[in-house]
């Protein structure tokens, strides 16, 4: 609960900065992006929801647009399992992403692929490890130096299937909700 609190103020303090900022001239390419919000994960058992592990938490993000049709982005998070909080999830992503409004002000979409890497511990203990690759698409918007994201992903789910012993089809989704500062 006390994690989830100061989720709450980073993302209250990171929206005040953005309306502040929002009121900034427009400026035509602003390549560089750093932004921080939350971060939902889920493994699903679509034969059994029983099964379903999830994750809530903090994402941290940075990109670089090449121009505005190609992005690369990493992003570290932190979250702890919803049913079990002694169980938590570390790790970070990098990803390349196409699409269009990635270096200007207005609305963009884009999608891509990349590779993750995330580390479960149990009471600060190392328990397991996962390495993979990923499809995502996303939508946001620009306001000048501030723009907002919503990312969904895709991990490659055979990852974590041994981590159950139930028959099924398994899928590893994310969403993230980051805000940005865009330099």
């Amino acid at each position: 609960m006390k994690k989830a609190f100061h989720y709450t103020l980073l993302i209250s303090s990171l929206i005040l900065t953005a309306q502040v900022q929002a009121n900034e001239p427009n400026s035509t390419n602003r390549h560089w992006s750093v932004g921080a919000g939350t971060q939902a994960f889920s493994i699903v058992n679509t034969d059994n929801s029983d099964n379903n592990v999830d994750f809530t938490g903090l994402n941290i993000a940075a990109g670089y647009a090449i121009n505005d049709y190609f992005q690369v982005r990493a992003s570290y998070f932190t979250s702890e399992n919803k049913d079990l909080s002694i169980l938590e999830s570390q790790g970070f992503d990098l990803m390349a992403y196409g699409g269009f409004g990635l270096a200007t002000t207005g609305f963009k979409s884009y999608g891509g692929a990349g590779f993750f890497s995330d580390k479960w511990t149990i009471n600060n203990q190392n328990y397991d490890s996962f390495k993979g690759l990923q499809l995502a698409a996303g939508v946001g918007y620009n306001w000048g130096s501030v723009g907002v994201d919503f990312v969904f992903k895709l991990r490659d789910a055979t990852k974590y299937e041994h981590l159950s012993t139930n028959d099924g089809t398994y899928f590893a989704p994310t969403g993230a909700l980051v805000l940005f500062y865009n330099f």
